[in-house]
């Protein structure tokens, strides 16, 4: 296992990622949030989805140039789905499990 240092002579990724997942916590601001996914999507990413273990459920935002919009929340007894990921498929119970 390698030791900080190790880790801080990596190189930087410069490739945005195409789905961030966003787990709220309780001491997130709105503002601290909107600012991270807003970070996402000026670097390219594509998807985020904001994981809210309080009211079990997950909003899926798609990322443009253009801004952010929200493409779906999904609750319990609902599956996720993205369009990044073909035949992807997640039953929300399994994620509050």
């Amino acid at each position: 296992m390698g030791n900080l240092q190790d880790l801080l002579e990596q190189p930087i990724i410069e490739a945005a990622p195409d789905i961030a997942i966003e787990i709220l916590s309780k001491n997130e601001t709105r503002r601290m949030r909107t600012d991270k996914i807003e970070d996402y999507r000026r670097i390219g990413g594509k998807e985020c989805w904001i994981v809210s273990p309080q009211a079990q459920t997950i909003e899926v935002l798609q990322l443009s140039a253009q801004g952010m919009s929200t493409v779906s929340i999904y609750g319990m007894g609902m599956t996720l789905g993205s369009e990044l990921l073909a035949g992807f498929a997640l039953p929300i119970e399994a994620v509050f499990a």
